[in-house]
């Protein structure tokens, strides 16, 4: 009991060293960036083609193509980081067009200036991966990496700013076995990025793209495996992962799971005092070395996660509670029946403030798969945003419940609104994309669709 209190006492003293350390990253540098950016390629794009509606603030909430010729997947998905923003500038990862085996998927790197709203092609190329993940450092350099799953991969390439232009300056690739899902986060204390895929691997790079540790944390548990995996850094460098568990046979969505480490990914544990560190690799199921945000699901019920976010020394976890993918009234059929639900764990004590409630209410939850949290740079306060039949929507975490805060229509022309993600900038402003289905919400669909961006002022 002794120990338990000494170890309380120091980590209060290095949670709020940390609260007081300084000003972030974010809030110290990028406000001085050269004027707008001379254009390589002009997008797509269809300036004020939108019809925006807002129930607030319809004059500074927009809704417009980023992209009129992209594939039904371009946005895909919530658990990546595909937004970054420097300065006034907005950079953006998706997809473009893909083959029938989705081994092949051309991808593009867009600049989009906040200010003038025009968006400048910056890098492409056509890989077996799915829209790579995104982050950037004080300097300005932005980094990317992805998993090539043909090759068997790992892509990091770093772009920097020279003359108002921004330049791949570096490109390096590691030999492992390639996956189609991961998500990326990089520490704000060390720059050191940390890479996490569905194989349970997680990479840690240095700034120049070398490969300083590989090690793999979670693995399959005989037909039980991993999906969706996410990444969040803190502030204070604590890394949190999580993860969807998905049924292999029949790619049915169980439950969610996740795991923290408070020195760089050395010892991972699911609660604070948990001083016996768990033996690596642990399984993507196992509730003694991991925490079970969500129970095992039965058909036709599933659940995948959304989105989670570090707040004020908690969790917060959004998931999208839906019908099984081959049930009739499931996967992109029937979303008036989908709903978003939400968790907070208090990784202290191990214990839940909040289990498995809907976010929001059955009449404002949001019913698409994804969304994003976004914490303002004051850490304050937090929003999630998702979309709700043809309306982007925003919740507000207030007084321990959900709140609408802001809802902002779609135009007519938008049949299927799918995949939405974001970011949000230093003056409280979000920005995300999404995908527009054009032929409607069938998971088969492979013709061509339309990316769309967005900013929702909080």
């Amino acid at each position: 009991m002794f120990y338990k209190y000494i170890s309380y006492l120091f980590l209060s003293i290095f949670l709020i060293a940390n609260a007081y350390s300084g000003t972030s990253n974010e809030e110290k540098g990028f406000l001085s960036l050269n004027q707008k950016k001379k254009c390589l390629t002009t997008l797509n794009m269809v300036s004020g083609s939108s019809t925006n509606y807002n129930l607030y603030d319809s004059k500074v909430d927009y809704v417009e193509i980023l992209d009129s010729k992209t594939n039904p997947y371009s946005t895909f998905h919530s658990h990546v980081r595909r937004h970054t923003i420097v300065g006034k500038n907005l950079f953006i990862t998706y997809t473009v067009d893909c083959n029938k085996t989705y081994t092949q998927q051309t991808w593009k790197l867009v600049q989009y200036d906040t200010k003038t709203k025009i968006p400048h092609l910056v890098y492409q190329s056509a890989d077996a991966t799915n829209p790579p993940c995104i982050v950037s450092n004080l300097r300005g350099d932005i980094f990317i990496v992805y998993s090539e799953f043909v090759k068997n991969v790992v892509v990091f390439l770093k772009f920097q700013e020279n003359k108002n232009k921004y330049y791949l300056v570096d490109r390096k690739e590691y030999s492992t076995k390639g996956s189609g899902k991961f998500s990326c986060d990089i520490c704000k204390k060390t720059n050191f990025l940390y890479f996490f895929d569905n194989k349970g691997k997680l990479f840690k790079f240095d700034e120049q793209g070398s490969l300083l540790e590989e090690k793999t944390i979670v693995v399959n548990n005989n037909d039980i495996g991993i999906e969706y995996p996410q990444i969040f850094i803190s502030d204070n460098g604590i890394i949190n992962i999580a993860w969807t568990n998905v049924k292999l046979d029949h790619w049915h969505y169980l439950s969610i799971y996740y795991l923290f480490s408070m020195d760089g990914g050395k010892k991972w544990i699911k609660e604070l005092f948990q001083f016996k560190r768990s033996k690596l690799p642990i399984l993507a199921d196992s509730k003694k070395k991991a925490v079970e945000i969500t129970r095992q699901e039965k058909k036709p019920t599933q659940r995948w996660l959304a989105n989670f976010i570090f707040h004020k020394h908690k969790i917060y976890f959004a998931y999208s509670t839906h019908r099984y993918v081959d049930d009739s009234q499931g996967y992109f059929n029937n979303f008036a029946k989908h709903i978003t639900n939400y968790s907070i764990y208090n990784y202290s004590n191990g214990s839940f403030d909040v289990h498995n409630k809907i976010l929001g209410t059955k009449n404002t939850s949001p019913n698409s798969y994804d969304g994003f949290f976004v914490e303002t740079y004051d850490q304050s306060r937090i929003f999630y945003v998702g979309i709700r039949a043809k309306k982007l929507v925003v919740l507000k975490w207030h007084n321990k419940e959900w709140h609408i805060f802001k809802e902002l229509s779609l135009p007519k022309n938008i049949i299927c609104p799918y995949a939405v993600s974001g970011t949000i900038d230093s003056n409280g402003r979000v920005y995300g994309t999404f995908t527009d289905r054009i032929n409607g919400c069938n998971k088969n669909d492979t013709s061509i669709a339309r990316t769309y961006i967005f900013s929702i002022a909080l």
